[in-house]
């Protein structure tokens, strides 16, 4: 079995209080990740099939897939900026992608440590009680933006929608997300776009 690791630590779901500082950890998956909600009907994958597996090309456009770590998020709201790439792991803020081993942990969990608007944040995705490729949706998918300190935090609450697609392989996709100050406990942040990764560390 190969272990899920959070970002840097187990506390990486924990939600911040309006004081900035973090509240109790919730219940905890491999490696740090919190279980969330049981998996339910609505985070099951979908009928749809997903997009094609790609070895260097894809479909009949013979677009090559995209490099481990490519990112095209684009973040709205409380944040303004996209996040294209990853920066070089620290033991504070790394990257990381349980990839083709998610079935064995049964939960797809992928951390992007890059920049958004010159400042560096953390996009988590969480998909809880994974067994194969397909879209989901909350409960199931629950997502977290954070910085380094944990100081501005925005997470996926009951209520926020969210839609995360894992393709084929197991090392890409795609989020449609909105995300719930952790602060304020009203403010929105929004994340759209598509993510590559590759399994184990960035």
């Amino acid at each position: 079995m190969v272990a899920v690791a959070g970002c840097g630590a187990a506390d990486a779901f924990l939600p911040a209080s309006p004081s900035g500082s973090p509240a109790p950890a919730s219940p905890e998956a491999p490696g740090g990740y919190p279980t969330g909600p049981a998996v339910g009907p609505a985070g099951s994958p979908s009928t749809a099939s997903p997009p094609a597996p790609s070895s260097g090309s894809s479909g009949s456009s013979g677009s090559p897939s995209p490099p481990p770590w490519t990112l095209a998020l684009t973040f709205s709201g409380d944040l303004n900026g996209t996040m294209t790439s990853v920066v070089p792991n620290r033991p504070d803020f790394r990257s990381e992608c349980t990839g083709y081993n998610s079935k064995r942990v049964s939960a797809f969990a992928a951390t992007f440590a890059g920049t958004v608007g010159g400042q560096e944040f953390a996009l988590v995705i969480l998909v809880n009680g994974y067994q194969q490729p397909g879209a989901f949706t909350a409960p199931v998918a629950v997502i977290e933006v954070h910085d380094p300190a944990r100081k501005n935090v925005w997470q996926s609450r009951p209520g926020d929608p969210v839609q995360v697609m894992v393709a084929p392989g197991e090392e890409r996709g795609s989020i449609d997300a909105t995300l719930t100050n952790a602060a304020n406990g009203s403010s929105k942040l929004r994340v759209t776009g598509t993510w590559s990764c590759r399994t184990g560390a960035g």
